[in-house]
């Protein structure tokens, strides 16, 4: 039921979500009659619906309770701003924009505002199309804890890299030998803040030809 109603939590559910309800109900209790059909409404009632809060009608045992579907928050998916564009260069709007998502998980959210949009290890700010992921700073195999003070969020090549020199780090210690920290010598070698990039322009291509036009040695023709 939760997983079902944190998929339509975005649109217009609510009247959906009451009628499911009501018919999960009325199955729910067929299902409590059959299982006791020598007892009455009240008896049934006592034993599978106890009270919480102001519900008296929410199935409930051993401090657990079922689902409703109207307990799910709505959370509308928030229309662009104005004439908005991910071409516009406006990186730290939509970065974030991109924590306020409703597909986006707590945790990223989370981290998404410590970082202020940008990748902990290139230090770029997240772009829509990027592919982000969650690293743990020390790995688990180190030390690491799942916490969010050793949580960062990576681009998935920034991920990669660093998780290159993790398992270093990790094949080291098995050997008893000590992992060096890292500095600004041996630190992942992710791609550089391009500031053309952050002001919404793509990064340089690779050039693979010199664009300047050369003359000859004869000075005549242009090669």
């Amino acid at each position: 039921i939760k997983g079902w109603c944190n998929y339509f939590k975005t649109v217009t559910s609510k009247k959906v979500f009451s009628y499911l309800d009501a018919l999960m109900w009325r199955r729910v209790w067929r299902w409590c009659k059959r299982r006791h059909p020598n007892k009455t409404g009240k008896w049934v009632k006592a034993k599978y619906f106890k009270p919480i809060g102001t519900s008296k009608w929410t199935l409930n045992a051993n401090g657990l309770k079922f689902a409703k579907h109207s307990d799910t928050l709505i959370i509308r998916h928030s229309k662009v701003k104005g004439h908005s564009s991910p071409y516009d260069g406006n990186t730290l709007y939509w970065a974030t924009r991109r924590g306020k998502h409703p597909e986006t998980s707590v945790t990223v959210a989370k981290l998404l505002q410590k970082q202020k949009g940008k990748c902990a290890s290139c230090g770029l700010h997240f772009q829509p199309e990027d592919k982000i992921e969650v690293d743990h700073r020390i790995p688990k195999a180190l030390g690491g804890k799942d916490e969010y003070k050793n949580l960062q969020l990576l681009h998935r090549h920034c991920h990669d890299t660093k998780t290159a020199d993790d398992l270093k780090a990790i094949e080291l210690s098995k050997n008893g030998q000590s992992s060096k920290r890292r500095t600004k010598k041996n630190k992942p070698n992710c791609q550089k803040p391009d500031v053309k990039r952050d002001a919404g322009e793509e990064p340089d291509a690779v050039k693979v030809a010199n664009p300047v036009l050369k003359t000859s040695r004869a000075g005549n023709s242009l090669t």
